[in-house]
């Protein structure tokens, strides 16, 4: 079989979230790279061309474009990149300081 991929896969077995219309399910997350990513998901669960992936431990998300699925196993690339956590600041009287404050 010929490879496809641009770059190298790593080995994560990451838990995962896939997140659409409101809807959410778990995914383990067995290898990925800088452009992709492996999902295992159960096999009965519908996923459209593109969703929201979050990475469950590194509390990161980022939107994906299914490339390929086989049973419970699917392939996606990376459309986007990955949404930094939103920091919110508060200071000494327990008020929300603008983020331009924070700088």
């Amino acid at each position: 079989m010929q490879e496809r991929r641009n770059a190298p896969r790593d080995r994560t077995f990451l838990w995962g979230s896939i997140a659409f219309n409101d809807l959410t399910f778990d995914c383990l997350i067995p290898n990925r790279s800088r452009d992709g990513a492996k999902l295992i998901v159960n096999e009965t669960v519908f996923l459209p061309r593109e969703f929201d992936l979050t990475f469950k431990r590194e509390k990161r998300t980022r939107r994906v474009r299914l490339t390929w699925r086989r049973r419970d196993e699917a392939g996606v690339a990376f459309t986007a990149p990955a949404r930094e956590p939103r920091i919110i600041a508060v200071d000494a009287n327990g008020y929300i300081v603008p983020s331009a404050a924070i700088d």
